[in-house]
């Protein structure tokens, strides 16, 4: 008897159970797919903020002085009011 043989007293599977076997796993590949999908598109969300996040701050830091400018002039108005 070759190797390859089925030996008589062990049988494959039925195709029926098989088949329900493949079908079963469907659905858990598909929620796989999709919790992927979702991991990327977390990621990229992620990714988007901290650009906006660091955009944010660069614009703040060009700001900066601008706000200095308006509390000095602010100060400046108070003290001639001040003195008048």
């Amino acid at each position: 008897m070759s190797r390859w043989h089925p030996n008589p007293i062990t049988l494959p599977l039925p195709l029926p159970l098989t088949l329900t076997l493949t079908l079963s796993s469907l659905p858990i590949l598909r929620v796989v797919k999709v919790v992927r999908l979702l991991r990327v598109v977390l990621a990229m969300t992620r990714l988007q903020r901290s650009r906006d996040r660091y955009r944010r701050t660069k614009m703040c830091g060009i700001g900066a002085p601008v706000e200095r400018v308006f509390e000095m002039i602010t100060e400046l108005r108070e003290a001639v009011r001040e003195d008048d």
